[in-house]
């Protein structure tokens, strides 16, 4: 994204490879901005802090001088939308998801604790009767 397609005042340059965002928290929740800084710190030093209108305020400084900022502002912004989507997908179909990965694991019977409760001595799955049948009198 070249500096001159950026929407104006979304960033600002503040010289040397560090730039600002200013969010809109009532779109974005922190927790939001906190997964979309963490896709970042690989390459970038990220700073968050509120200013006086409750707005969050991200510093992002370059790790890497050669990286042309423009591509990382971008990058952000998208992945801004991108963690927003998820979390949003996230609520709508949240529960289907664990009530699928629940019969997964119950039709695997990974939930059942019988056998570990039970008496060896006792063969509640039947382990020995397939020995004493095979073994010679």
């Amino acid at each position: 994204m070249p500096p001159t397609s950026r929407p104006e005042g979304v960033v600002t340059d503040i010289g040397d490879k560090v730039f600002r965002f200013f969010i809109d928290p009532s779109l974005y929740l922190e927790q939001v901005v906190f997964k979309t800084c963490y896709v970042f710190i690989d390459r970038c030093y990220i700073h968050l802090a509120h200013d006086e209108r409750g707005q969050i305020l991200v510093t992002i400084q370059l790790k890497d001088v050669n990286h042309r900022d423009s591509d990382v502002a971008g990058e952000f912004l998208n992945e801004l939308i991108n963690q927003r989507l998820r979390r949003d997908i996230n609520s709508e179909v949240g529960v289907v998801r664990q009530l699928l990965v629940a019969a997964a694991f119950d039709e695997g019977n990974l939930g059942d604790n019988s056998s570990q409760e039970a008496d060896y001595l006792k063969d509640p799955v039947g382990i020995n009767a397939t020995k004493t049948s095979t073994q010679p009198e």
